[in-house]
């Protein structure tokens, strides 16, 4: 009996949502993004723990990841990623939570990242 299944249904179905711990952060690395991150965030009920935190990065991976795999998720290690490229993934996340004050928190936290990436990196490189 042959399958009538795109090869790619995989990829357009979503998988179950992987296991939280695996975004989770350590103390050490929480302290390290609070301490990088813009003073405005750094208290924020997002930022203060990291299964708050792991909420976010869970959402974003589990709504974007699947459909556009941009980082190879068994070797990707949070700890060792750029602040910046950690609250961006956040943002994503909390853009698509079902929580308009958690929204509110992503498109305030994209921005703020956009900023910094502009920032850095002169916009002739970028043109």
């Amino acid at each position: 009996m042959t399958s009538t299944m795109s090869p790619y249904h995989a990829f357009i179905n979503p998988t179950p949502p992987p296991n939280i711990a695996e975004y989770t952060l350590s103390p050490i690395s929480m302290d390290k993004l609070r301490h990088e991150s813009p003073e405005g965030y750094r208290q924020s009920r997002y930022l203060s723990s990291s299964n708050s935190l792991a909420v976010l990065l869970e959402k974003a991976f589990f709504h974007l990841h699947n459909n556009y795999p941009i980082f190879h998720r068994p070797t990707m290690q949070l700890e060792t990623f750029p602040t910046s490229l950690t609250l961006a993934i956040a943002s994503l996340g909390a853009l698509l939570s079902d929580d308009q004050d958690t929204q509110q928190f992503g498109l305030a936290l994209h921005n703020c990242v956009r900023d910094y990436i502009f920032s850095v990196f002169p916009y002739f490189l970028l043109s």
